[in-house]
């Protein structure tokens, strides 16, 4: 099977193109209508100043093709299925059908230049209406059962002239053949350019949410719009680190793929907190998880936000570690303060974070205990009205001399 066989069997994009074809099928409809309208107006116009009698004969199937014209686009307008749309049309094609034989008959018989209206009717329901082959033969067959109704009445003045009749009859048969072949070839054409149309939004949509996954949206969009470089400082963010104990000797007794599988899973427990406090996620190395609050978009309850999902962290590696039957635990530290956040690389974008702030938001992480979620003081004193902190005291910090730091240990 080939690329474009599979795009074509695809149920999905299938059902999407029979809406299109609805939605096309009543706007050409409607056009077809209203031209009806106009032209029949137009039309009876004409005919009450030269002809008068032709006039006053036809004036009861105009006003009924008018009425009908009106009535049917109002009800297209109403939701329909697709068969409905289907039926509307060939309503719609009999009404004109029915006012192009109204003015035959009126006009003499077959020999009446109306009957050309037959001709072209075919060809341009052929070439506008988005029928398959199969719906292009029943609005033939409608057709002709409507120019050939005058000899079921067996009315030898209507079809006196037989010469006029062998010849309408003739351009109406080559009509029909030009009529199904351009509707089962405009069809074709529809449905490949819109399958292939269809699978071009799919592989943008697929290249989007790579990039998204990749960058956060508005940086995404930033880059999309054309701008090389992207470098932005934030006054106050809120920075977390976070690590698995033990994990390293841990993973050294698993397979890889059962290392990948236990990563995976724990991470993804992660990832969908990051939607629900409205936070960015940096980066991960190996089983070390950045994440910050605050960036792209500025945000002012980062510190409480980081917190929170600092707290969900700790509940998610706990209710892992229970399913999965591993002894696992995490290691958390938070820091606050200014910090600079940018797009680094040409080829494999990054968006990243650099300042003080993350240095000891690190540190945090690497000299605290396992279990615990360790913050400086600065955060404390953001959080210290919402949250149960206890002093842990002054430790020293590698790079960082003396420090006091907190520990986060739950919502109050």
């Amino acid at each position: 099977m080939t690329g474009n066989d599979q795009i074509q069997t695809a149920p999905v994009w299938t059902e999407d193109f029979k809406h299109h074809l609805k939605n096309l099928t009543l706007e050409r409809m409607r056009v077809a209508l209203l031209l009806v309208v106009f032209a029949v107006a137009l039309d009876g116009a004409v005919q009450s100043i030269l002809k008068p009698e032709l006039f006053y004969d036809l004036i009861w199937s105009r006003v009924t093709a008018l009425v009908s014209s009106l009535a049917l686009i109002g009800l297209s307008y109403r939701t329909v299925s697709n068969r409905m749309a289907f039926v509307l049309s060939l309503i719609s094609i009999l009404i004109i059908a029915s006012d192009i034989e109204s003015a035959v008959v009126a006009s003499g018989g077959y020999h009446s230049p109306f009957q050309t209206g037959f001709t072209i009717l075919l060809i341009s329901v052929g070439l506008l209406f988005p029928f398959t082959l199969r719906q292009m033969g029943i609005a033939c067959v409608l057709i002709w059962s409507v120019f050939l109704a005058p000899l079921l009445t067996n009315d030898q003045i209507i079809i006196s002239d037989s010469s006029s009749f062998y010849l309408n009859l003739f351009f109406l048969i080559c009509a029909s053949a030009i009529a199904l072949t351009a509707s089962y070839l405009t069809h074709s054409l529809r449905q490949k350019e819109y399958y292939s149309r269809y699978a071009l939004q799919e592989e943008q949509a697929k290249s989007e949410r790579l990039l998204l996954n990749t960058l956060p949206e508005p940086i995404a969009n930033r880059l999309k719009a054309g701008e090389e470089t992207i470098s932005d400082s934030f006054d106050e963010v809120t920075v977390l680190f976070a690590d698995i104990v033990g994990f390293t000797p841990f993973s050294e007794n698993l397979p890889p793929e059962k290392l990948l599988d236990l990563l995976n899973g724990l991470f993804s427990g992660f990832d969908k907190l990051l939607e629900k406090y409205d936070v960015e996620k940096i980066k991960t190395i190996g089983d070390a998880y950045m994440v910050v609050g605050g960036v792209p978009l500025k945000k002012e309850n980062h510190a409480e936000a980081i917190a929170e999902m600092a707290l969900d962290m700790v509940e998610v590696v706990t209710h892992f570690s229970k399913d999965s039957g591993k002894s696992l635990d995490i290691r958390i530290g938070i820091n606050s303060g200014p910090a600079v956040a940018g797009v680094i690389g040409k080829k494999k974008f990054t968006y990243d974070l650099w300042g003080d702030t993350v240095n000891t938001a690190s540190r945090m992480e690497s000299h605290g205990e396992k279990g615990k979620i360790q913050v400086t003081e600065f955060t404390y004193n953001k959080l210290q009205h919402d949250f149960e902190l206890a002093e842990r005291g002054v430790i020293n910090i590698k790079g960082k001399a003396n420090m006091r730091t907190y520990y986060l240990e739950g919502r109050k």
